[in-house]
């Protein structure tokens, strides 16, 4: 006949004793990485709105670089231009 294992009773009874503590463990660990997750999704949105915000700050209408150097150049011919008054002696 058949004969029962011991050991492999004790180890099946403890294996199903400790499936509610594997079973805990995986929650949690499933738990922290979904947690991680969300906070480095939370960290890339607010780099995003920062970069957005510094983006839009760089866009503003001003003068351009082109027409301060016009302006600029435009002066300095003007000065070249105007007559030279005759010092006379």
């Amino acid at each position: 006949g058949w004969a029962d294992n011991v050991a492999a009773q004790n180890l099946s009874t403890d294996v199903l004793n400790d499936c509610l503590h594997y079973s805990f463990r995986v929650c949690s660990i499933v738990e922290a990485r979904e947690s991680s997750r969300e906070g480095k999704v939370a960290a890339k949105k607010e780099i995003h709105k920062q970069v957005d915000v510094e983006m839009a700050d760089g866009t503003r209408p001003g003068p351009s670089i082109q027409s301060l150097v016009d302006k600029a150049v435009s002066a300095r011919l003007k000065q070249a231009k105007a007559p030279i008054k005759n010092v006379s002696r």
